[in-house]
C-alpha cells in the first residue's frame, strides 16, 4: 500500500477506533443504568424458583462442589513447568485478542444499530430527495441516533427507583452512570470532529 493511502486511512483507523471504544462504553452504560430495574428481578424468589426446581419435599437441592486436588510438578519434572508455562501465555494471548476484538465487534454493532436505523427512518421522513441529500439527512439521523443512545441510560441511571431493592445508593448509581455518559460523549465528539476535518465518508464511519 502507498504512502498516500495509508496517511489516508489512519484518519479512519483512528475515527473507527473512537467510535468502537464508545460503543463498548455506551454498552456498559446501558448495563449499569438497567440494574436497577433487573437486579430485584433476578434476586427474588420467582426467579430463584424458575433456576432452581425444588425436590419433593419442597426444598431446593444444593450442589456441594468436590474438593479438587491438584498436583504440583516437582522441580525436576521441567516438561510439565513448560506446558503450564505455555497454557498461561496462550491464555493471556486469548485474554488480549479478546480486549482487542471488542471495541470492532461493538464498532460494527453499533454501526448496524445506528446507521441501519437511520436508514429506514429516513425514507419516512423525506421524500422526493435527491440521493445528495438522502445521504446528508441520514448521516444527521445516524448522529441523532448516536445522541438517543447516549442520553436515554442516563435518563435511566437518574430515574428514582426503590432504594432496598439494590445495594447501591442512588449516588452511586447516578454518578457512575454520568461517567460512562461523559466518556462515550467525548469519544462521539472526537470521532465526529476526525470524520470532518478528514472528510470522511459517512458509511464508512462506525
Amino acid at each position: 500500500m502507498s504512502e498516500g493511502k495509508q496517511s489516508a486511512k489512519f484518519p479512519l483507523v483512528v475515527a473507527n477506533g473512537m467510535g468502537g471504544i464508545a460503543y463498548a462504553s455506551l454498552l456498559f452504560q446501558w448495563i449499569w443504568s438497567l440494574i436497577p430495574i433487573f437486579y430485584p428481578f433476578a434476586t427474588s424468589e420467582e426467579f430463584s424458583s424458575c433456576i432452581l426446581s425444588p425436590t419433593k419435599d419442597g426444598s431446593t437441592p444444593v450442589d456441594i462442589p468436590q474438593t479438587l486436588s491438584i498436583q504440583i510438578p516437582s522441580g525436576g519434572d521441567i516438561i510439565s513447568v513448560i506446558f503450564m508455562i505455555m497454557i498461561s501465555l496462550l491464555s493471556l494471548a486469548i485474554i488480549v485478542y479478546i480486549i482487542i476484538k471488542i471495541p470492532k465487534t461493538t464498532g460494527k454493532i453499533g454501526q448496524t444499530i445506528t446507521r441501519g436505523s437511520a436508514e429506514s427512518i429516513t425514507p419516512i421522513i423525506v421524500k422526493n430527495r435527491n440521493v445528495k441529500q438522502k445521504t446528508k439527512i441520514i448521516e444527521r439521523v445516524t448522529w441523532g441516533v448516536k445522541v438517543i443512545l447516549l442520553i436515554a441510560p442516563l435518563a435511566i441511571s437518574f430515574a428514582p427507583y426503590n432504594q432496598g431493592d439494590i445495594p447501591l445508593t442512588r449516588a452511586q448509581v447516578a454518578i457512575t452512570g454520568a461517567m460512562f455518559f461523559i466518556i462515550s460523549s467525548l469519544l462521539f465528539i472526537m470521532q465526529f470532529v476526525i470524520a470532518k476535518l478528514a472528510k470522511l465518508e459517512a458509511k464508512d464511519i462506525w
